[in-house]
């Protein structure tokens, strides 16, 4: 792997990056999305200059998913992702392991430009940088923002740096045993059948409910989410399971 000056030819996945591409299907395509509806149409010739110009500050994105000897690795490619307008179903499949596919897609359709990316790549903190930064540069080309000392400070930095192997303490004792994981006592979808479930929240009212759990946003909305499924689990009167606080590294990297 070279990384001179953030200049590779290819590198390896992260710890969380690495299970990804093992388990990902028609059906779990591990795919996820973020978008922003603006008041006027796209102009697709901008997006994509907007892409071309975007992607040349992350390279870590500008990437083919390859399969090594044992493991699945980014191989840097000298061409560009191109735009797509949406005709599909939100986070439907991707060809990963196909030649020449990205490991994102950037839709558009009217007023909306869509981010649908693999989780093997970034996750939701590495998405929103580079969505914030190909919106800048959009922006930027219809001369409607000023420059943005946030958006030209992100640091491609952030993305080579894989914080299990920084942060990782060999000296933490292996976890205990523990009983076989719930399945939900339901049939799978078929493949290719997805569900869009919409809904929209005041983000002050949240910030509040998070400031008075001492939360952020996302320990709260992952702690509404497991206590969801607790209280289903007990519903059905299956198990009941002890859990535990865990504390962890908060870095703020930009892979997985």
């Amino acid at each position: 792997m070279n990384n001179n000056n953030n200049k590779f030819d290819w590198y390896v996945l992260d710890n969380a990056g690495k299970l990804y591409p093992s388990i990902m299907s028609w059906r779990v395509t591990t795919v996820f999305r973020i978008s922003a509806t603006l008041t006027i149409d796209i102009e697709p010739n901008l997006l994509q200059r907007a892409l071309n110009k975007t992607i040349n500050k992350f390279p870590f994105f500008k990437v083919n998913l390859k399969p090594g000897l044992f493991w699945y690795y980014f191989d840097y490619v000298n061409f560009f992702p191109t735009i797509e307008k949406e005709t599909y179903y939100p986070c439907t499949g991707m060809e990963l392991k196909k030649k020449g596919n990205f490991p994102f897609k950037i839709l558009y359709y009217n007023k909306k430009i869509s981010l649908e990316i693999s989780h093997c790549i970034t996750d939701g903190h590495g998405a929103l940088i580079f969505m914030k930064s190909l919106l800048y540069e959009y922006f930027s080309f219809k001369n409607i923002i000023k420059e943005s000392e946030e958006i030209n400070n992100y640091s491609s930095n952030l993305f080579f740096e894989d914080s299990f192997k920084k942060h990782f303490n060999p000296n933490v004792p292996n976890p205990s045993p523990l009983p076989f994981a719930f399945h939900f006592p339901m049939e799978l979808d078929s493949k290719g059948i997805y569900y869009i479930i919409t809904g929209s929240l005041p983000l002050d009212k949240v910030l509040n409910i998070c400031k008075s759990k001492n939360a952020t946003v996302t320990e709260f909305f992952l702690a509404v989410y497991f206590e969801t499924i607790l209280d289903y689990i007990k519903l059905l009167e299956r198990f009941d399971l002890p859990f535990k606080k865990v504390t962890y590294n908060t870095k703020c990297t930009s892979k997985s």
